[in-house]
């Protein structure tokens, strides 16, 4: 199967009050940053942007990037999984959150390894996300039924339990895992941010 990366930045960002995948981080946006981070680890035949109504083509002005809106918009994490699943059949997708900006490249890099090898679905124990996700024909038909039944479970845990997906032991560092849903979170992990933003 084909490697590729999926940045999701449709969410609404009402907690924070504005577009968190456009907050700036040094002299970029979050966006940006996160696309930086995954190209950087050159691991990807393509990245993907899943996003909603905006549109971002200034970040993917080039062949390796791409922007995907969703098919169903409104349904959360689960219905741009579900539009991978419908464009992307048969690859494996690392999937990562526009506002885990603290995610370090190396439990990037064991996600995809495990996925390569396997040809499975993994995630860290106890975090749904960053996910490899195998989308194989499990995969899409446990996406589309979600999509289908008359009172829908969008609960990304389900549908790992669905797909059998196999747990990882996260790293000692959980901070990686932070997401920065409000202006708090956006405040309090600012200096690690800045840390990590050196580092790329």
């Amino acid at each position: 199967m084909k490697l590729i990366a999926a940045i999701l930045a449709g969410g609404e960002s009402r907690r924070m009050g504005q577009d968190k995948a456009l907050l700036p981080i040094g002299k970029n946006s979050l966006l940006e940053f996160m696309t930086d981070k995954l190209k950087a680890a050159h691991l990807f035949e393509e990245i993907v942007i899943c996003r909603t109504q905006r549109d971002y083509k200034q970040y993917y002005n080039e062949a390796q990037v791409k922007s995907l809106p969703d098919i169903h918009p409104g349904l959360g994490p689960v219905g741009a999984l579900y539009t991978l699943s419908i464009h992307y059949p048969h690859h494996l997708a690392l999937v990562a959150p526009v506002d885990m900006p603290l995610l370090k490249p190396a439990i990037l890099e064991e996600l995809c390894a495990a996925g390569v090898a396997h040809q499975s679905t993994y995630y860290f124990e106890s975090y749904h996300f960053p996910l490899m996700l195998c989308l194989d024909d499990t995969t899409i038909k446990y996406l589309a039924m979600r999509l289908v039944d008359d009172n829908p479970d969008l609960s990304v845990a389900n549908l790992l339990q669905d797909i059998k997906a196999k747990p990882l032991i996260p790293p000692t560092d959980k901070s990686q895992f932070a997401n920065l849903n409000n202006p708090e979170d956006w405040q309090r992990f600012g200096a690690k941010i800045s840390v990590d933003l050196n580092n790329v």
